[in-house]
């Protein structure tokens, strides 16, 4: 009973008639019994092609309702999800597909190249190809919806795996993050309950499926509200505009950097705020919390019901309650600190024991047990142990809890620049270039200085030739959000930044 299937068909018992899914790009209307059968259709083609319970399904699609229908109707035969970004390197993609040894592949044409390149050395039987088939004995899309009358009985057990998300490998090689339905259930229970009322809202997705933020606290989360859910296949804000005033969406769940586009296109198109994002009443923000500036823009531009920061890891999403910070000043905020399951430590330390005192920096570690932990890593269970001290997961962020009782994120400890005894964190620089017009992608770490010890470099992905080191520089001087000494004193252009760490 405890599956994603059973969470998702007790929606459709609920609202069969509701809309479920609308598609951007063809203009499309699901309903929820309109998903239910294409997902049974599928689930059936599945089965025809071998797939049985407990086999892995790798994914590689942008968000599209075809990676919706696939998700789901492997929940449906107990099968495992295995969802990738679809822009991955090469040797990314071979190592999730080597890693993971899916029995099937679905892949769309923005990855066709390395599926062809490397397919005679993939552990792969099946491939399927979500566009036209590059070749004879690829199946394609189409060939997996099998229409059928008969319902798809599968037990699945709660603490069967559901799917296998990859980290973003900041560090090492991405990590397979085992996640049960029991776990993924509770994922999306912990989401609705942690903020005000969810009811059937309006959600535009534009953050990849893949992750778990995507997939368990967007996705799943509107599906278990009776809401729908608008795929993004790539971020466009002109046409999220448009979206958002036509589908009257009520709820945004991206991360900072893809509100200050929303809103830059807003500004450009010399749009009424009251008329583009009257219906909007959630603003909410994973990845980083939101910047002063940022802040100030969404209260007064956006000007929702509610503003939340929402903090968590693929590998767990902790039991918190979110703050609301609507009538809040300090924009890091992201939850009350009343919870068992949760603690700031000495940073260092791996001491459960050793918490730290209110306004102290301390590293924010989770029970392992808790509701919303993984089960392990795929090929590594030895991995995952190493990350636990009597039964608290090490987080490796750092946090403060405030005289209030709220926490506070303050970034990720092992990526900190130590500037002259200064704490200088990476991301936070980063949200600050991710501002800049021309800048698509930004990553910055720390070099030796024979003066200050350590100073930031930033490498970063832009979209405009003409952009200088000199430029950035005064990009970040000029700018509100960052104090003189954490700027980047060297820069260099690239063409791929690594993974931001996205949940």
């Amino acid at each position: 009973m405890w599956s994603v299937d059973y969470l998702f068909k007790n929606t459709v018992r609920r609202s069969p008639e509701k809309t479920a899914i609308v598609d951007p790009q063809s203009g499309d209307r699901l309903t929820y019994a309109d998903v239910d059968s294409e997902v049974t259709d599928i689930a059936a083609g599945l089965r025809n092609i071998g797939v049985e319970k407990g086999d892995r399904v790798a994914i590689s699609l942008p968000n599209v309702p075809k990676h919706i229908l696939l998700a789901l109707a492997i929940q449906r035969l107990g099968a495992v999800a295995v969802p990738f970004d679809p822009r991955v390197s090469k040797s990314k993609f071979r190592h999730f597909v080597t890693d993971s040894k899916p029995e099937v592949l679905v892949f769309g044409d923005s990855i066709e190249d390395h599926v062809l390149a490397l397919r005679e050395e993939l552990t792969c039987d099946t491939f399927v190809s979500a566009t036209e088939p590059p070749a004879s004995d690829i199946y394609s899309y189409e060939d997996l919806k099998q229409p059928t009358d008969e319902p798809i009985h599968v037990t699945v057990d709660p603490d069967d795996l559901s799917v296998i998300q990859y980290s973003s490998g900041t560090t090492g090689k991405p990590k397979g993050v085992e996640i049960t339905h029991r776990v993924g259930v509770n994922r999306v229970f912990l989401h609705l309950l942690s903020q005000e009322p969810f009811d059937e809202e309006t959600m535009l997705g534009e953050i990849p499926i893949c992750h778990t933020i995507g997939f368990h606290a967007n996705l799943l989360t509107v599906i278990a509200a009776g809401g729908t859910y608008i795929p993004m296949r790539e971020i466009n804000p002109e046409l999220c505009l448009e979206l958002i005033q036509r589908e009257e969406v009520t709820m945004l769940h991206e991360i900072p950097v893809m509100y200050e586009h929303l809103l830059g296109a807003a500004q450009e198109a010399d749009i009424d705020p009251s008329d583009c994002f009257e219906s909007v009443e959630f603003v909410v923000s994973s990845s980083a919390p939101i910047g002063t500036d940022l802040f100030a823009d969404i209260k007064e531009i956006i000007d929702p019901d509610y503003i939340y920061n929402t903090y968590g890891m693929s590998e767990i999403y902790p039991p918190y309650s979110k703050v609301n910070l609507r009538n809040k000043d300090d924009h890091q905020l992201f939850g009350y600190a009343d919870t068992p399951d949760i603690r700031l430590v000495e940073i260092g330390s791996r001491d459960p024991t050793a918490e730290v005192e209110p306004g102290e920096e301390g590293e924010f570690i989770v029970r392992s047990d808790s509701p919303g932990a993984f089960d392990g890593y795929w090929s590594d269970h030895k991995d995952a142990a190493e990350e636990i001290e009597d039964g608290w997961y090490f987080s490796g962020d750092g946090c403060v809890e405030t005289g209030s009782g709220y926490y506070k994120l303050t970034g990720r400890l092992d990526n900190r620049i130590k500037f002259v005894g200064e704490n200088i964190y990476p991301e936070n620089v980063e949200s600050v270039l991710l501002t800049h017009p021309s800048v698509q992608q930004s990553s910055v770490v720390g070099v030796e200085h024979d003066e200050f010890g350590e100073v930031p470099k930033a490498f970063v992905r832009v979209d405009d030739s003409a952009v200088t080191a000199e430029e950035l520089e005064q990009f970040c001087v000029d700018s509100d959000e960052l104090e003189d000494h954490k700027r980047p004193r060297e820069f260099e252009f690239v063409d791929e930044v690594p993974d931001s760490g996205l949940l």
